[in-house]
């Protein structure tokens, strides 16, 4: 069904979007679900609002923040935070979880890789498609004292 899906993504369709609306809607799904984990969005005002397709970019964040809650152990915390400059809009989605083993980075993104025992290994395929689909990058480094950040920037032209 993953792969069914991934095969035929449509194309997006950019709109403007109240970005901070939908960021706390992706937050309220996650609270709670995991104690000792929490969950903030923090968004400048520059980028309350931005072009993009809202569905495709809310699964997106879903998949990345899925991972992120899946890795952590508690106490800890993932935020997503959303800004503009020159042009291009950047979503950051930072974990204080364990990190990503520097041989695994290269890989994150193809299909069907996989750190973890079980799944399909397309959730970050998707993620990078969906990204690539609206003319973006991601990218992903790491959360210093520990942790991974992935690194959203969309053109908002």
């Amino acid at each position: 069904d993953e792969f069914s899906r991934f095969a035929r993504m449509p194309r997006p369709q950019p709109a403007k979007v109240d970005l901070e609306r939908l960021l706390i809607e992706i937050q309220h799904l996650y609270e709670g679900l995991k104690a000792g984990v929490q969950i903030h969005s923090r968004i400048d005002p520059d980028a309350v609002t931005a072009w993009l397709d809202r569905e495709q970019i809310k699964r997106a964040l879903i998949n990345l923040l899925d991972n992120a809650v899946e890795a952590i152990e508690a106490p800890g915390s993932v935020e997503i935070s959303a800004h503009k400059r020159n042009g291009m809009l950047r979503i950051d989605v930072a974990d204080t979880g364990p990190g990503i083993p520097p041989e695994a980075k290269e890989k994150l993104f193809l299909p069907y890789f996989s750190t973890k025992g079980r799944g399909t290994g397309l959730g970050l395929s998707i993620v990078h498609r969906i990204v690539a689909d609206h003319h973006g990058t991601i990218r992903v480094t790491e959360n210093r004292p520990h942790g991974t950040i992935f690194v959203i920037e969309l053109p908002q032209a």
